[in-house]
Order: structure tokens, then C-alpha cells, then sequence
């Protein structure tokens, strides 16, 4: 078994161009900041998650035919999938915290 991840992390790109005033484009940069590193915690999770997959498929070695191999491996990948969920959501209770001062920056107080 083998496979790829990109994990691509997008943004509305924030500049004078676009007719923002200084004082928002700061605040902007801010928030986009903590999101940012909010988001990387979500990004490693589903790389542990893809190295998890990885690992438990390549320990299964005999199987008697490919629909008993391919019925394993779905069971073991709903199995992490469902253990990262829990584990991103967790993360995401945790988080919360940033959220408010995000909230806080964007309403200026």
C-alpha cells in the first residue's frame, strides 16, 4: 500500500489593492495568524491519521482472498478515521479559546 497527501491551506489574500484600509489589513493578518495555526494542528492530525493507514495496512500480511483484504482494510481505516474525528473535535473544544480573540480582534475591542 502506498499513497500521497497534500494538504493545501487557503485564504482570501489580504492587501491594499483590494481597497482595505491599513487598520483591517492588520487585523486581518492577525486573525489569519491564529487560524493558521490552528489549522496546522488539523493538518498534522490527518498526516498521523495517513501514517496510521499506512502502517496498519502494510502489517496485514496473509489474506485468503482480495474481498477478505479489502473488507479489513476498510474496517481499519473507518476504524482511525473515526478515532481522528474524535480527535480533531477534541482539538476543536480545546481551541476555543482562539476563536474568541479572533472574534475580539475582527470587533475591535
Amino acid at each position: 500500500a502506498s499513497g500521497n497527501m497534500d494538504i493545501i491551506y487557503r485564504r482570501p489574500r489580504l492587501t491594499k489593492r483590494t481597497g482595505i484600509r491599513k487598520s483591517q489589513l492588520r487585523k486581518g493578518r492577525r486573525m489569519y495568524a491564529i487560524l493558521r495555526r490552528h489549522e496546522k494542528v488539523h493538518g498534522r492530525y490527518y498526516k498521523q491519521l495517513a501514517k496510521q493507514v499506512h502502517s496498519a495496512l502494510a502489517r496485514k500480511r496473509t489474506a485468503r482472498n482480495c474481498s477478505e483484504i479489502d473488507r479489513w482494510a476498510k474496517e481499519t481505516v473507518s476504524k482511525l478515521s473515526a478515532a481522528n474525528v474524535r480527535k480533531n473535535l477534541r482539538f476543536e473544544t480545546l481551541d476555543r479559546p482562539n476563536f474568541r480573540k479572533m472574534r475580539r480582534i475582527y470587533r475591535g475591542s
